[in-house]
């Protein structure tokens, strides 16, 4: 006995067409996904990006094979001691710690050295130095108009701004050894950058500085939202950033945002990724309304952009 489906020969075709398309999206997703490479048996430090302008962000990455379980590791930024965090790789079948170093902005171009070890019962047990080429960031310069008590402040403004740089030096000093954030970073608001950072700033015609993060644009009053999780270790009215929040987000890694116009968080709190910090604003020395976005990691302050194509 014969059985016959009992399908037209224009259904038929129109199936297998589908059964074609689906095996070519599994064909096409199998060979996309990636492959999990072996375990090494000699360790391995590498970084990224393959080289690095001054004021720029690297993310180093150290493995070690399955059985070597270090106690610490630790590298170097100049006299600053830092320490690896653990992480986690699908790909890599090894030991795997990470840290995220800043070159300092004005670093000419070279080789900027951070050299790493590995300790065990106290003891260094393997060293090694990643040797990162550095290249000039091109930065431009720009005139700004502000009120020209920001420009040349008064005694009493003086020891203010000294007093409250003191506060963010020891705040800068004092991160936890805890990995707050996971996964990558977000802007901390949509809008267009009016200023990119490492900007020279000619403040009323005189040279004052360069510019230490990214201005957003903003009107008074934009939410501001926690671009990954963290604690708040500073929420301040400070004399040149005006209302100013700095995030905390472990093992040496800052964010601040500046020249708010109100606080929705306050001095201790931990926030999630996402999570309301304050409104947009135009206090401190500012030329308009905008938000200024900063990054701080190992007392060294970075482009911001970087989080966001770095840290993941």
């Amino acid at each position: 006995m014969t059985v016959r489906c009992g399908l037209r020969r224009s259904d038929r075709s129109g199936i297998a067409v589908l059964f074609c398309f689906l095996a070519g999206l599994l064909a096409v997703s199998c060979q996309t996904l990636p492959a999990v490479r072996p375990p090494i048996s000699e360790p391995e430090l590498r970084f990224e990006p393959p080289q690095a302008a001054d004021g720029g962000l690297v993310r180093l990455e150290l493995l070690l094979p399955p059985n070597e379980k270090p106690a610490l590791v630790r590298g170097r930024l100049g006299k600053t001691e830092f320490a690896f965090y653990p992480a986690r790789n699908p790909r890599e079948q090894s030991v795997h710690f990470e840290a995220l170093v800043a070159v300092p902005f004005g670093t000419q171009p070279g080789k900027f050295e951070v050299p790493v070890e590995v300790l065990r019962e106290g003891k260094v047990a393997l060293s090694l130095r990643a040797v990162i080429p550095v290249v000039a960031g091109g930065y431009a310069s720009e005139t700004l108009t502000v009120d020209p008590r920001h420009v040349k402040p008064d005694p009493v403004a003086q020891k203010r701004i000294r007093e409250e740089s003191a506060d963010i030096g020891w705040v800068y000093r004092n991160s936890e050894p805890t990995m707050f954030w996971s996964g990558s970073f977000d802007f901390p608001i949509t809008s267009p950058l009016t200023s990119p950072f490492g900007t020279k700033r000619v403040y009323n015609g005189a040279m004052q500085s360069f510019h230490t993060g990214l201005d957003l644009r903003a009107a008074v009053g934009t939410p501001v939202q926690a671009p990954a999780a963290g604690r708040v270790v500073m929420a301040r009215d400070l004399y040149l950033t005006g209302r100013t929040i700095i995030l905390d987000h472990g093992f040496g890694l800052f964010t601040v945002y500046a020249h708010l116009s109100q606080f929705k968080v306050k001095r201790g709190e931990s926030v999630a990724r996402g999570e309301l910090l304050g409104l947009s604003g135009a206090t401190g020395r500012a030329s308009g309304p905008h938000l200024h976005w900063g990054a701080v990691v190992h007392r060294t302050k970075f482009n911001p952009m970087d989080l966001t194509r770095l840290v993941r």
